[in-house]
């Protein structure tokens, strides 16, 4: 049994924290260690107390190990409930030898730990631990230093939303906190910051005005080079707004909002396309849809859009960057020519089984329509049984790409298998994944 025992800890352990970096977040070396420390959460549980890991983001375990004193051997944390005020306790375990020491208890008067972060703020190379405490739908953030073998609150403020990224371009961790307001659909962005032993604040930068729910954020760079935060909203079912944020002159500012609608207009869409670096040169770029033109009486043709893409710069002013026709529904989209514009279009798109199938066609006259070729998304086990009519043109995870080319384009378009593989790109996940909600 005390073999099962460290077994199932081990278990738990290498399941905790990866995503902090192997220089800061490793496991002790010694399976005896390990059941040690067990034993300590063993006789707190037996006095009353029960595991009660995060709630959501990307550390959810019930023990997690992180160095925050940089000396490489990480230390223990551990998530508990007790019955009583602050019923939230975590724990916080240094290895001494061959055994682990209590080094510090952190507790909370609240229902439930929302999230917690692990930050290098004051950039000296040393995680801090930033603690999402839950009331209901209202929580407040906590962050730590650890000081002389105490972790010291260095900050509490409240937020519905938050990101750790280098948005003033120092190399070290800026703290930005979203609060939105879902009476009058308002919110903010503001700046959080380490300097001096503590963490200060940028005036805040509005939202547009309107936002119902916050919902996505990307990190990236704009077209001069400048961090920028892009953050997805809904402001109503259909309709998405993006609010771009960077930092410039000393202060935070919405660099997409129109200061006399207080609205960012220029990245409304009512299609659930989001903000990419479509052409891979490091920049975000914004997607404005349109749909695409129609032919005879395709009834669903409405549903296909013309995605030209724009990048902003830290100033608001936008540079075209590409054309595309964006599936994003199976993951892929093609580059247009210039030549295609006004007369490209997607005659019908059809889903039976494992495979879907879209028919791109070219309308030079807006009368004859040239259907140019068929492009097929296949998954499951018949994805490699591709006729030989068909070339492939991607793949990834269980999904294969293909595509066969229909007659009467040659002479037109002069397109080839060449021609397509040219102008067709795989949608990475990054793009497509994301939401908060």
């Amino acid at each position: 049994m005390k073999k099962l025992a460290v077994f199932s800890v081990l278990l738990l352990l290498l399941s905790a924290c990866g995503a902090v970096g192997d220089d800061l977040l490793r496991l002790p070396r010694q399976p005896k260690d390990f059941l040690k420390l067990q034993q300590k959460i063993d006789v707190l549980i037996l006095n009353g107390g029960e595991y009660s890991p995060p709630v959501s983001g990307s550390h959810r375990q019930s023990q997690q190990t992180v160095d925050f004193t940089g000396n490489g051997v990480p230390e223990a944390l551990v998530f508990l409930r007790f019955p009583g005020e602050k019923p939230l306790r975590i724990y916080i375990y240094q290895l001494e030898g061959d055994d682990y020491k209590e080094m510090d208890m952190i507790s909370g008067d609240a229902e439930s730990i929302d999230a917690i972060y692990y930050a290098d703020l004051d950039g000296d190379g040393l995680p801090e631990l930033l603690v999402g405490w839950c009331v209901g739908t209202l929580k407040t953030l906590s962050v730590y230093k650890l000081t002389d073998g105490i972790m010291t609150e260095i900050l509490s403020v409240s937020y519905d939303e938050l990101i750790v990224f280098d948005l003033r371009g120092t190399r070290r961790d800026d703290l930005i906190v979203f609060n939105h307001d879902e009476v009058n659909f308002t919110g903010t962005a503001q700046l959080y910051y380490y300097e001096d032993k503590r963490m200060l604040p940028l005036p805040a930068a509005p939202f547009s005005n309107g936002v119902q729910l916050i919902s996505r954020t990307l990190t990236g760079f704009l077209s001069d080079n400048i961090p920028a935060l892009y953050v997805a909203s809904k402001l109503d079912q259909n309709t998405i707004v993006t609010d771009i944020f960077a930092f410039r002159d000393g202060h935070l500012f919405n660099v997409s909002l129109n200061p006399e609608s207080e609205v960012s207009n220029g990245t409304i869409r009512n299609a659930a396309i989001y903000a990419a670096d479509i052409d891979l040169d490091g920049v975000i770029e914004m997607p404005a849809v349109s749909p695409l033109p129609g032919y005879g009486d395709t009834a669903d043709n409405d549903v296909y859009w013309l995605t030209d893409w724009r990048a902003y710069d830290a100033y608001g002013y936008t540079e075209h960057k590409m054309t595309t026709y964006y599936c994003q529904t199976d993951g892929w989209y093609i580059r247009l020519p210039d030549e295609w514009l006004g007369c490209f279009t997607v005659t019908s798109r059809e889903v039976s089984g494992t495979v879907s199938a879209t028919t791109l066609a070219y309308i030079p006259d807006n009368e004859n329509l040239i259907d140019i070729c068929i492009v097929y998304c296949t998954t499951g086990d018949s994805r490699s049984l591709q006729p030989p009519d068909r070339f492939r043109v991607g793949e990834k995870a269980d999904t294969v790409y293909a595509v066969k080319l229909l007659p009467g384009n040659e002479d037109t378009l002069g397109f080839d298998e060449n021609t397509f593989a040219d102008i067709f790109r795989l949608i990475s996940n990054r793009w497509i994944t994301g939401e908060i909600e």
